[in-house]
């Protein structure tokens, strides 16, 4: 177990006076209850064949989860940024057929994790092995390191378990006193270290098996002994400070808290059908006991203990289907986050049954409770599966469940066109890299069935800088291009395609410096007539009203340098130019003042029209525009399927609100969580958003990796 080196904390003499108190402040409402806030996000897609055994979350909020391939035994050690987990490289592959049993965070940012038989230090993306003494015959079984970079480690021998302090690299052996009976029989699960304070817990397997807690004392390690009412307590299987210590909570088949001086029972709402197996308790008034059973988790809140309802943790399981956890760790930095790792299984009513991996995270916000990991290429290497390597230009999902993502493979951004590429994910499937367009930028997808839908973009022209506009048919699953003979031949391309609720097909871009409208009849693409603009513009975006009003939006160019955001509605016939003199951030001073803002993304739902872009966001309710002030460059919108209206920026999605703007999930790209781009609208609600992370793989090469993150409806 690692070291939560937090400031110490006073436990309240009375934790249920402070709930009681709340509640009669807030009038009696649920403001207390431990089970009734906070947001759960399951992650288990992508990991299939992996077993993962512990988890810890760094500073900066990276989780690092670890265990083995269940397939090759390997050691796999899995790193979360933000939504996306991914496989650290094992080390030469030094870690075949040693997996990992604990992670330990010390001084960020070094990482280190105990083996089978080794014991591995990950420091800027190098690897340190450093083999275990030769006592330790049947493996390394915790460690906890400080933040000064000492470390304890424990490990079983034929004659019991062995404790050794680690500094320097080097290994030294620390004794038991005296007094400990019979240490062959002892077997330990978890170290906890503090200052050079420490305790394990385990179990002696005598007759029958009894739990045990050791302390570290100046003459050596001896055991605590345990109150009189814990005699049920059975095997010790984790040890957590309390808000970092000195006291601690223990999980065994009951819960207990307190120090070496003084332990004492824990009361929570103990069932026959749950068995305690983690703890956690990073707040003075606030924990969670996870373990095993249909309700596996409890969580505390000012002395008051309550089950997390298990549709919490599995809203989407098919009706008549239960679900058992198997919770194996759980770490929380705080009493607002954390997560869990834990193996699952399902059965249905016919007793069919079937399991998996995951992990969970806890949101107190819940601003994150949507959003699940589309993970399916974190699988180990040696499966075979591997992300798409691109940065997307556009997704869709068609109405059967396949996904499509078409964007740049260009590493190293060497040729001004890139490497376009177009990849498609069946159902339940692998990505496949499609046959489709060949040497065309594609910049948006509309899938109208499982195997057709539309496509726009460019190919580079003959003369230089020049753009070729393109539009593609899906047809039976085979992309055809269209004739585009009422489109000048030079210099023209598209931006965005899509079908109205009348089943008229539109596409927007530019065509010189002109807007471009492209409307589809039965035979062939036409040029839709648009109102007044000013300077070169280009639109980007479009959207269909209930009443199948085309809505599209750009950016202009103006005399004096300055950008401004355009804005049109209209139909097939004729599309007019919505005046937006009156709204837009200005720059420069005094006469040198000129508007310096763009639009990107439009949204329509009935009764509203919502548009954003550098430096603003504006929705249309009838006659009024309202202007939604932001300092922030937005790519796109969407609505979501409760009515609400949400951006995306490089940096995360938002949703705006009578305060401003609130953040729905922040994406650090200075941390390397990578830069989103599109953001897409499905039937059923917010769909997908795309995005991609770069990273430096040694001697200059480049690892490139798209991102997709799915709302659940």
């Amino acid at each position: 177990m690692m070291e939560k080196m937090t400031r110490p904390t006073i436990r309240p003499p009375f934790p249920g006076l402070a709930c009681t108190l709340l509640l009669a402040f807030a009038g009696g409402g649920g403001a207390c209850s431990p089970g009734g806030d906070g947001a759960w996000t399951v992650v288990d897609q992508g990991l299939a064949q992996t077993s993962l055994r512990t988890l810890r979350v760094g500073d900066g909020g990276e989780v690092w989860a670890a265990g083995y391939h269940s397939g090759s035994l390997s050691g796999l050690l899995l790193l979360g940024d933000g939504d996306v987990f991914t496989r650290v490289p094992n080390p030469d592959d030094l870690l075949w057929d040693f997996a990992f049993v604990d992670v330990c965070l010390a001084q960020d940012p070094v990482l280190w994790l105990a083996a089978t038989a080794h014991l591995f230090r990950l420091e800027g993306g190098e690897w340190t092995v450093f083999p275990v003494p030769a006592d330790i015959v049947d493996g390394v079984t915790a460690c906890a390191f400080s933040a000064d970079g000492t470390g304890l480690v424990v490990g079983q021998g034929w004659e019991g378990p062995h404790f050794y302090a680690f500094e320097d690299g080097e290994f030294v052996e620390e004794a038991f006193v005296e007094e400990v009976e019979h240490p062959e029989q002892l077997s330990l699960s978890s170290v906890l270290t503090r200052s050079g304070f420490a305790y394990a817990a385990g179990v002696r397997r005598a007759q029958e098996q009894e739990g045990v807690l050791l302390i570290r004392r100046a003459e050596g390690w001896d055991t605590v002994e345990l109150p009189d009412s814990a005699v049920e307590i059975g095997p010790l299987r984790d040890l957590a400070w309390q808000a970092g210590g000195p006291e601690i909570w223990i999980a065994g088949d009951r819960i207990l808290s307190g120090d070496a001086g003084q332990l004492e029972l824990t009361e929570f709402p103990y069932r026959d059908d749950f068995t305690p197996r983690v703890v956690a308790y990073p707040g003075d008034r606030e924990g969670w006991i996870a373990g095993f059973g249909e309700e596996a988790l409890v969580h505390g809140r000012f002395g008051r203990w309550e089950a997390v309802p298990a549709e919490r943790l599995a809203p989407d399981l098919p009706e008549g289907t239960n679900r058992t956890w198997l919770f194996d760790d759980a770490d929380f930095p705080s009493p607002r986050s954390g997560w869990l790792a834990a193996e699952y299984a399902d059965c249905d009513s016919g007793g069919d049954c079937g399991g998996g991996q995951a992990m969970l995270r806890y949101d107190r916000d819940g601003s994150t409770s949507a959003w699940s990991v589309d993970a399916s290429w974190i699988t180990p290497d040696d499966e075979g599966e591997a992300a798409p390597a691109l940065r997307p230009s556009a997704v869709a999902e068609g109405p059967d469940g396949s996904l499509w993502l078409a964007g740049d493979g260009d590493t190293g951004g060497t040729t001004p066109w890139g490497m376009p590429q177009l990849w498609r994910r069946p159902p339940g499937g692998e990505w496949e890299r499609d046959f489709g367009p060949v040497g065309v930028e594609l910049r948006d997808l509309q899938l109208t069935g499982a195997e057709s839908g539309w496509a726009v973009g460019a190919r580079e022209g003959e003369d230089e800088g020049e753009s070729l506009g393109v539009l593609f048919q899906l047809d039976d699953g085979v992309w055809i291009e269209e004739s585009t003979d009422e489109v000048t031949a030079h210099d023209w391309e598209l931006f965005a395609v899509g079908e109205s609720p009348q089943g008229e097909v539109y596409a927007v871009g530019r065509r010189h410096d002109v807007p471009l409208v492209l409307v589809r009849d039965p035979d062939g693409w036409s040029v839709v007539d648009v109102d007044t603009f000013e300077g070169p513009t280009s639109l980007r975006d479009l959207a269909f009203g209930a009443d199948g009003a085309l809505w599209a939006v750009g950016t202009s160019i103006l005399g004096s340098g300055g950008t401004t955001g355009y804005l049109v509605v209209g139909d097939r016939d004729r599309v007019e130019s919505v005046d937006l003199s009156a709204v837009g951030r200005q720059c420069g001073s005094g006469e040198e003042q000129s508007p310096c803002w763009s639009l990107a993304g439009v949204a329509a739902r009935a009764g509203e029209v919502f548009a954003a872009g550098e430096a603003t966001a504006l929705a249309f309710r009838g006659d009024q525009i309202v202007e939604v002030p932001t300092n922030m460059t937005l790519l796109d919108v969407a609505y979501t399927d409760d009515g609400d209206p949400w951006v995306l920026a490089e940096n995360g999605w938002w949703r705006p609100d009578e305060g401003g703007w609130s953040v729905q999930r922040h994406w650090d790209a200075q941390a390397g969580e990578g830069i989103l781009r599109r953001l897409v609208t499905a039937d059923d609600g917010f769909g997908w958003i795309a995005g991609y992370r770069q990273r430096s793989e040694g001697e200059g090469g480049e690892i490139l990796q798209a991102i997709l993150v799915r709302s659940d409806p």
